[in-house]
């Protein structure tokens, strides 16, 4: 009787409360058994709830608040008072979805063609010991920004969209989500293939050297081949598994991509860059300077790690 009088003073519609929960839920994609164990309640006192024979105390009130990252006042206002919650939320029907998808998936194989080339340019000043292997690699590199840029500008779009809540039909989410459990294990097995990847070609740079001597550009050519490749797969990957996340976890996805804007790589990488072009051009150092570029991305890591630790 208490929580009756509770929700009279609050001004809590039953049937309002019920509709709006019930479109909570499924745009989380939670059926209504998912949603009773988080609770700790019963399916049959979910399903009471969203058909408005009954309504929540006060604490289960509030875990829904948090679950659903919306505030008290929308659950307890009248529906007429508190539809702005979905109306700030873009609508995204199937073709969309389905356009949205594509265009992440062909920037995805763009960018990640860009920067392998611009991974396998640094073999040029290390095989070609003339002006001509800067050349071609300064060459190489501008084409390979070129289609960045461009890249960059075709995305403008669907920038705007990704910073922007989403909403769409449970069907649609629904798809996705199964969608994204198969890719997930794809995901696994190509981050895995990449690291091994790297890992394997450094090893071999031990073996070339030791048979073959220092000097040999064998070794350095081979690990930007494989540097190349694992980036490519990492970016191409990365890109899906974020444009997957922005779909089906829009709310956390907001929040991390808040947190990935400040990183530093964009700072780390052009400066790597720029000493290795300065060791190249001054000392002729295209060879061992390329390990610039590891070092410096294990080293940014480190520091990031350490930042989000704090």
């Amino acid at each position: 009787m208490t929580n009756h009088i509770v929700y009279a003073l609050l001004g809590v519609n039953k049937m309002n409360f019920g509709t709006k929960l019930q479109g909570l839920r499924k745009s989380k994609g939670l059926s209504q058994e998912a949603l009773a164990e988080k609770l700790s309640v019963s399916r049959q006192a979910v399903s009471k709830w969203e058909t408005g024979e009954g309504y929540p105390e006060m604490e289960k009130l509030i875990i829904i608040s948090d679950l659903f990252d919306v505030s008290l006042d929308y659950l307890m206002k009248d529906m007429s008072e508190s539809t702005t919650y979905h109306q700030e939320k873009l609508y995204l029907n199937q073709q969309k979805i389905i356009e949205y998808m594509n265009f992440k998936k062909s920037f995805a194989f763009k960018i990640a063609i860009a920067i392998a080339i611009i991974i396998l340019s640094v073999i040029f000043p290390i095989v070609l010991k003339n002006p001509i292997g800067p050349f071609m690699m300064l060459v190489i590199v501008a084409c390979a920004v070129s289609i960045l840029i461009l890249t960059g500008l075709s995305s403008s779009q669907y920038k705007e969209l990704e910073k922007s809540e989403i909403n769409m039909s449970f069907d649609d989410l629904q798809n996705l989500q199964s969608q994204y459990t198969k890719f997930r294990l794809r995901f696994g097995m190509i981050i895995a293939f990449g690291v091994c990847l790297i890992i394997i070609s450094v090893a071999s740079i031990i073996l070339i050297h030791e048979y073959l001597g220092e000097e040999n550009v064998i070794a350095p050519m081979q690990l930007m081949v494989c540097v190349a490749i694992a980036v490519f797969l990492f970016i191409v990957i990365g890109v899906e598994d974020s444009m997957y996340r922005f779909l089906i976890c829009n709310h956390e996805y907001l929040n991390r991509k808040k947190k990935e804007e400040s990183s530093i790589f964009s700072i780390t990488m052009p400066l790597a860059s720029m000493v290795y072009l300065i060791m190249g051009f001054t000392k002729g150092w295209w060879h061992p300077g390329w390990i610039v570029f590891p070092v410096t991305a294990i080293i940014t890591l480190g520091i990031e790690k350490f930042i989000g630790e704090e």
